[in-house]
């Protein structure tokens, strides 16, 4: 089979539901294209489901660890849990719009900001965070698989390791890792839209499974959560108040990741408003329970566990195996264990594989879709060489006056203390000089096209419209109101 020959059978398939007139092409595919009528299922309770699968987990559950290392007393961590939270959901609020008003992804809404050519850095930096994310919760997945494979056979929980110590893994452990992906890759198959019932099943196991390890704890602590953990380092009070600040501005940017990436599910919602109540209160309330449930649990253990700390859940309960392999606990440590793997299943594929997959897609729609990845437009965009020389400038400028104190919070190095503070709270410092700066660079030399609004619904419904009948009414509709270039690029 030559090279040609090959290409083409690799490349992605075309359905005539979607935009038939423009096929598949170097811009586009149908996990690019607005989402057609028929699979915008998505109703309120989907999107509480979606939120609340990511609340209450082991990422929120270990959130409180960090935060009481960096000083801060456990009613502190919650605190800034909240806090940290209730800024992400604002943020997923403004960034869902592109999917609530047009049923485009983040891909899309990353070619606005960039330009066509500049979304690549966009979607480099996207997908690079949900690959890094991917391999955490994984790992946590199995860990899962190991608690509840131990607790079937007690050979697993006594195998013997043949790994050496410098592989940093475990043969059990490696074994679980390699038996989650088993559990997770058929899941890959299903498509975004047909995922409710699953996420469904995966929220009531994960939240029966955490408040039962809260209430084992309690009630093994002869019924008290005892005195909660709180850090060993003293501090004066001002540091306190910007370690507060650091710990909400990073329990903000954890989760502004897939806050940023929301606009991939609110795509598929059935009405604009349906993703906004479990937007605004299932992230924050969900997340923050997740957070509360590990330092109440955690507190709990340590009196049963003779001052030992440990935040995660399934060593925990591992322990708890290896030190009381009764038959009770071979059955509570096997459900709770099917509820953790779960849980980390739609987690990576809610929040890491549907958004690379998409990501991966608009970087060669021909070649890759959403499946393929987990395992031509012309007009405003284009901007100057593809690149929207603003969105770099602004991100350079935001992102430098954090980096000192970022590159001495990894080596220990002293630096002086107003670089230290602005990486304290880089989340705030960021965020709101970025908006401000990009909104006054766009007011003093303006993105050609601006304030150009189309509704796109007529286009998409599997009416067969030409691209030069699209331009034309477009064209028509604003010409007496804006001036908009839709030349090629000017590129070589």
């Amino acid at each position: 089979m030559s090279l040609g020959r090959l290409l083409r059978a690799l490349e992605v398939k075309h359905r005539v539901d979607s935009f038939a007139d423009r096929g598949v092409t170097r811009w586009g595919n149908k996990d690019i294209y607005p989402v057609i009528k028929a699979e915008q299922t998505f109703i309120w309770s989907d999107f509480y489901a979606y939120w609340m699968t990511s609340g209450i987990s082991m990422s929120s559950w270990t959130l409180g660890s960090s935060l009481i290392g960096y000083g801060l007393t456990a009613s502190q961590a919650i605190v800034a849990v909240l806090l940290g939270t209730l800024l992400a959901s604002k943020n997923a609020f403004l960034c869902g719009e592109i999917g609530r008003d047009h049923h485009l992804g983040y891909t899309m809404m990353s070619r606005a900001c960039w330009g066509l050519y500049g979304s690549y850095l966009g979607i480099f930096l996207s997908t690079m965070q949900c690959l890094i994310f991917f391999g955490v919760q994984a790992y946590f997945g199995g860990q899962a698989v190991v608690l509840w494979l131990s607790a079937i056979f007690p050979q697993f929980l006594r195998l013997k390791n043949t790994l050496p110590e410098s592989s940093l893994i475990t043969t059990q452990a490696l074994l679980g890792f390699l038996l989650y992906f088993v559990f997770f890759t058929p899941i890959i198959f299903v498509r975004p839209h047909k995922l409710q019932k699953y996420l469904y099943c995966s929220v009531i196991l994960i939240t029966l499974t955490c408040f039962g390890v809260l209430a084992w704890a309690v009630h093994t602590n002869n019924g008290s959560v005892g005195n909660l953990v709180s850090s060993s380092i003293k501090i004066s009070a001002t540091e306190r108040r910007y370690r507060m600040g650091l710990g909400i501005c990073s329990v903000a940017g954890q989760y502004t990741g897939s806050s940023v990436r929301i606009a991939d599910w609110t795509r598929f919602q059935k009405t604009r408003r349906a993703s906004i109540p479990a937007m605004l209160t299932a992230m924050p309330i969900g997340i923050t329970i997740g957070a509360l449930l590990g330092v109440l649990t955690t507190s709990a253990t340590l009196q049963i566990f003779d001052g030992e700390l440990i935040w995660n859940p399934l060593i925990m309960l591992q322990k708890v195996q290896h030190e009381n392999y009764t038959p009770t606990c071979r059955a509570l440590t096997f459900f709770a264990g099917i509820g953790f793997t779960s849980s980390q299943v739609f987690i990576n594929m809610t929040q890491n594989v549907v958004s690379a997959g998409m990501d991966l897609a608009g970087v060669l729609p021909k070649f890759l879709d959403i499946r393929r990845s987990g395992i031509v437009i012309k007009g405003i965009y284009w901007f100057h060489w593809c690149l929207n020389w603003r969105a770099f400038l602004v991100f350079f400028l935001c992102t430098a006056p954090s980096m000192p104190g970022f590159v001495v919070n990894i080596n220990g190095n002293s630096i002086g203390k107003a670089w230290t503070r602005i990486y304290q709270v880089t989340w705030f410092f960021g965020y709101f000089s970025a908006a401000l700066l990009y909104c006054s660079i766009c007011k003093a030399s303006p993105p050609p096209g601006l304030g150009v609004q189309e509704d796109m619904p007529e286009y998409i419904e599997g009416v067969v419209v030409t691209t030069e009948e699209i331009e034309t009414v477009s064209t028509s509709e604003h010409k007496s109101k804006h001036a908009v270039e839709v030349s090629e690029p000017d590129v070589a």
